[in-house]
């Protein structure tokens, strides 16, 4: 992505979608992508664990203990206003997949309540990931499912699945962003397969 304009400067739920399929370096240089997330409102966040980050600048990452689970947030706007969040739910690694915010969590590194850093944008680079603290990260067992990414050749085979698809939602949108859309948005061809119901 052009750093014209940054990534943070989006409200929480655009910034919650273009962050699935970003690849993200960590401070101990593993790479992964982020393939799932999801948010919470600046009005979620105004009590408990999260409240910290309606004084944290977008692009901020903390870290809130809920249970035993520490769990990967980025600080995103709500409108004009920051404190509301982005949350990582799975990421793709070298060995496979890692499932549920908490595991994220646990294989990423995090090991205190309220820990912070950033997320930092870099031309032709993966995004990276600043902590204050050390990173204890956890080797835990992973789904080795091989994830095949959605390309040109991948949606050719889902043709007329696809056109159906666009039909029955009455999509307002031309075809061909449809087809850009779904590539940024669904990821994988499993997921493809998933939302358009082929077993």
């Amino acid at each position: 992505m052009s750093l014209s304009k940054s990534l943070f400067q989006l409200t929480v739920q655009e910034l919650a979608k273009i962050l699935q399929g970003q690849d993200l370096e960590l401070p101990d240089g593993r790479v992964i992508k982020i393939l799932k997330t999801d948010y919470y409102t600046r009005t979620e966040n105004e009590k408990g664990s999260y409240k910290p980050m309606l004084n944290m600048e977008p692009g901020s990452v903390y870290v809130a203990r809920i249970m035993n689970a520490f769990l990967f947030l980025i600080v995103a706007l709500e409108g004009t206003d920051s404190g509301a969040c982005v949350r990582v739910t799975s990421i793709q690694t070298q060995n496979g997949i890692i499932k549920g915010p908490g595991r994220v969590g646990t294989w990423i590194g995090f090991n205190m309540h309220q820990q912070t850093g950033r997320l930092m944008e870099r031309e032709g680079k993966p995004l990276l990931l600043s902590m204050e603290g050390v990173l204890t990260p956890e080797i835990l067992p992973v789904q080795k499912t091989v994830l095949i990414p959605i390309t040109d050749s991948v949606l050719s085979k889902y043709t007329d699945h696809l056109a159906i698809h666009f039909m029955s939602e009455r999509l307002d949108e031309a075809y061909e962003e449809f087809l850009e859309r779904i590539k940024r948005e669904w990821i994988t061809e499993d997921e493809l397969k998933k939302r358009l119901g082929i077993s």
